[in-house]
């Protein structure tokens, strides 16, 4: 396990949650990266950024109790697990065939998609609030490229259920999407 420079003033705050949920975060890490070495620098990365959250004072930070201090981390987890996957070229390719998917199965064609490149931001968000199962059910399909055998045994389901799994996915995307963009409009 990677060490980490704890500031004094949340020393013992940070060293409880780290001692008493470590396990949990490196084993949600593996999940998503499955890479040992790419899980301990995620979540390294996660603590700091944790920690440069309390350093600065961060009134919701701070007031966070030990559960959703837990919470915290783990949704910096995902995030910080998502941005470096949109880095890659290759995780790109696989986002568009999800927007082919969350538009209809359309071709995708650049001058009537419903997807233009500064959506790509508001993608991101929606995909940052599914609940853990349709992320990671997102994640291991589109990002890993997992196919239907591979998903059903990482998600402990029939390969029968997947259709239904990710009807709801990018049902629950859609709406997440125009939402957003009707608290946009107005």
């Amino acid at each position: 396990m990677a060490l980490f420079v704890l500031s004094r003033r949340h020393n013992e705050k940070v060293a409880d949650l780290f001692a008493e949920n470590g396990k949990m975060f490196y084993g949600r890490a593996m999940k998503l990266t499955c890479n040992q070495h790419a899980a301990e620098d995620l979540v390294q990365s996660a603590m700091l950024e944790l920690m440069k959250s309390l350093d600065k004072g961060s009134l919701t930070v701070c007031a966070l109790d030990d559960e959703h201090l837990r919470y915290y981390v783990l949704g910096i987890l995902r995030k910080l697990y998502y941005n470096n996957c949109r880095k890659n070229t290759r995780e790109a390719e696989k986002l568009e065939k999800l927007k082919q998917d969350l538009n209809d199965g359309d071709v995708w064609d650049p001058d009537k998609a419903l997807w233009e490149h500064e959506r790509l931001d508001l993608l991101e968000w929606a995909v940052l609030q599914l609940p853990e199962r349709y992320y990671e059910f997102l994640m291991l399909k589109y990002i890993h490229g997992f196919g239907k055998e591979e998903l059903a045994e990482a998600l402990g389901i029939k390969v029968t259920s997947l259709p239904m799994l990710q009807k709801r996915t990018v049902g629950l995307l859609r709406r997440l999407i125009r939402e957003e963009d009707v608290a946009h409009a107005r």
